[in-house]
């Protein structure tokens, strides 16, 4: 589910992961989609603002043919929450609206109720458009699924290997499956991986 108000400048993401407790998973989404959200887009720079839940199920098929760090990082794999912006500068601004001492008490309370969040900030490298591009509606924000990996590699080398792949055989690979509206690859600037 999203929130979005129209831009082309949609570029810089604010991205969070993290997992909450069946206990107040109902009222947290609650006050996410009907307070939180419309408050982000309300604000200037803003271009949409998204919550996703991750579809465990299939996650857990592909998590075992992936290779996952040793580094201690918190490890949240239900929801992801992306504010996007017109400027990654603007996360950095004295009234930044994701620090947490711009934030309302209310909001403060509701964030600590996350478990095992990370966080990242995501810069556009590079977009390819899919088969489905031409049905999507343009800045009317993300679609309502996607795929979102986040990658650190170990040495230099491999991240070199890593944008090989992308530019290659992921991208050519996208820009033909049916259904996909868009590709973004993205570099992280704040965070702990380096690549999504």
């Amino acid at each position: 589910q999203h929130n979005c108000r129209g831009s082309a400048m949609d570029s810089n993401i604010w991205a969070v992961w993290y997992n909450l407790d069946p206990t107040n998973r109902k009222t947290h989404l609650d006050w996410l989609h009907g307070t939180y959200l419309p408050k982000m887009v309300g604000m200037p720079g803003i271009a949409w603002a998204a919550n996703y839940q991750v579809d465990e199920d299939q996650y857990k098929e592909r998590r075992g043919e992936l290779v996952h760090t040793s580094d201690d990082i918190p490890q949240a794999t239900q929801f992801i929450c992306l504010i996007c912006s017109s400027s990654a500068h603007l996360f950095f601004h004295d009234d930044s609206p994701v620090m947490e001492e711009n934030l309302s008490e209310d909001a403060q309370n509701h964030l600590a109720e996350r478990r095992e969040s990370r966080f990242a900030l995501l810069i556009e490298e590079h977009a390819i458009n899919g088969p489905s591009y031409g049905t999507s509606i343009p800045s009317a924000g993300p679609t309502p699924s996607i795929q979102l990996g986040s990658f650190r590699m170990s040495t230099p080398e491999h991240d070199v290997s890593i944008g090989q792949w992308y530019v290659r055989y992921r991208m050519p690979d996208i820009a033909m499956t049916p259904g996909i509206v868009r590709m973004r690859k993205f570099v992280a600037t704040v965070g702990w991986c380096r690549h999504a």
